[in-house]
């Protein structure tokens, strides 16, 4: 009789373990899942940013015009947007420097966009440059977000 108190016991003790690793692994697993989700919504987001910066044209200055010299277009350290304009009417690319904005996704919460824009070259490979040249860099970073572990980034470069 004893004997099969302590087999029950022994069972029920197992029962219990294998139940408690199923919670776990299944929590894991659901968790895992929101974290993907988030990470691909933030990087659809991104992507959708990138192209959109990218649909304007490259300069002001050179709206209309051949620049043939990069001097000519807007200096470095006068990229944004100029007086009076303000998003979604932005007409060039380096407008979008310093832009930020929060977009809701319901299920997720919502996510923050921050785009950065300046110009670079082949050698410095994206990053930043303290010169007017025929290539700029843009970045997208999108965080802001509880679901989100960490900031998506992604950079393109636009050659004129």
């Amino acid at each position: 009789m004893y004997k099969q108190i302590i087999l029950i016991m022994g069972a029920l003790m197992l029962l219990a373990h294998i139940t408690l690793n199923v919670n776990r692994v299944t929590g894991d697993a659901q968790t895992v899942s929101y974290d993907n989700e988030a990470t691909l919504t933030a990087t659809t987001i991104a992507q959708s940013t990138l192209r959109e910066v990218s649909s304007r044209e490259f300069d002001e200055k050179s709206r209309g015009v051949m620049v043939t010299h990069p001097d000519s277009l807007t200096s470095p350290f006068a990229l944004g947007p100029e007086f009076g304009e303000a998003y979604p009417n932005f007409d060039d690319i380096d407008d979008f420097k310093g832009f930020s904005k929060t977009v809701p996704t319901g299920r997720l919460g919502d996510f923050l966009i921050n785009v950065d824009v300046s110009y670079t070259t082949k050698a410095a490979a994206g990053s930043p440059v303290l010169s007017s040249t025929f290539l700029k860099s843009v970045t997208v970073a999108v965080a802001g977000n509880s679901a989100l572990k960490d900031t998506v980034r992604l950079q393109t470069i636009t050659a004129y």
